[in-house]
């Protein structure tokens, strides 16, 4: 039996890659978002990243 035939394909998450990158690398990233998703909400109140809210100026 080949174990090969039966493994799914490995999946990628560009989010998630940034990140990684960002944190071997000491680099730091940008994302914006008007809803941003729950994940990232919650790491931001829980001082993981900085939220920025959008002014209402318009």
């Amino acid at each position: 039996m080949d174990l090969q035939a039966d493994r799914d394909p490995p999946s990628l998450s560009a989010r998630a890659s940034a990140l990684e990158l960002g944190r071997l690398t000491g680099a730091r990233g940008f994302r914006g978002s008007a809803t941003p998703d729950v994940e990232t909400y919650y790491a931001a109140t829980r001082g993981r990243h900085t939220l920025l809210k959008p002014s209402r100026s318009c």
